[in-house]
């Protein structure tokens, strides 16, 4: 069965809605210092922005196109969490360590003009950064999702990964990303 152009446009409206309403309940966790239970919820919200934006651009499709997507590949489409992140990524927030290559990129950009060999050669190390974090991003921030639901062995097989354990500051850096 094909799903219509105007059922694609209401689930992306559908989905921006619950976005909306995970984030102010994410909210509401965090002051209450349920961290980890913010974390989970605000993640959850930028799947469901992801998924926002994945239906409206089947929807811009169909439109263009007159073609409608199956049922089957709409469901499929909105199953895969690490898809629906890597849409939400509208910004990215990067923090430089004291005297690393990329700290250095960004000082140097700061004392030199666009015109300088020096911001160019600042501002390709600083793309190439950046890049790298659009690629790596999408992937982190499911497994914060996962590291804020559930309990899970570590790697050493000789510790348990409890969210109840998840800093304030570690959560508040996430959130703020």
């Amino acid at each position: 069965m094909d799903v219509t152009a105007s059922v694609l446009l209401k689930g992306s409206w559908y989905s921006l809605e619950q976005c909306g309403r995970l984030l102010s309940d994410a909210m509401v966790l965090y002051r209450g210092k349920s961290y980890s239970s913010a974390l989970a919820l605000a993640m959850i919200a930028r799947e469901e922005l992801g998924k926002h934006r994945l239906l409206l651009e089947a929807w811009k499709e169909s439109e263009a196109t007159g073609k409608y997507l199956t049922v089957d590949a709409i469901q499929t489409a909105c199953e895969d969490h690490v898809d629906k992140q890597r849409r939400a990524l509208l910004s990215l927030t990067f923090t430089a360590e004291n005297s690393s290559t990329l700290d250095i990129a960004v000082r140097t950009k700061l004392k030199h003009k666009p015109s300088d060999k020096e911001y160019q050669q600042a501002e390709e190390v600083i793309q190439t950064a950046l890049k790298s974090l659009a690629k790596r991003a999408p992937e982190e921030r499911h497994s914060a999702r996962m590291r804020a639901l559930y309990v899970d062995l570590q790697d050493s097989g000789l510790e348990w990964i409890r969210p109840s354990q998840m800093l304030r500051a570690e959560v508040q850096k996430l959130l703020n990303d």
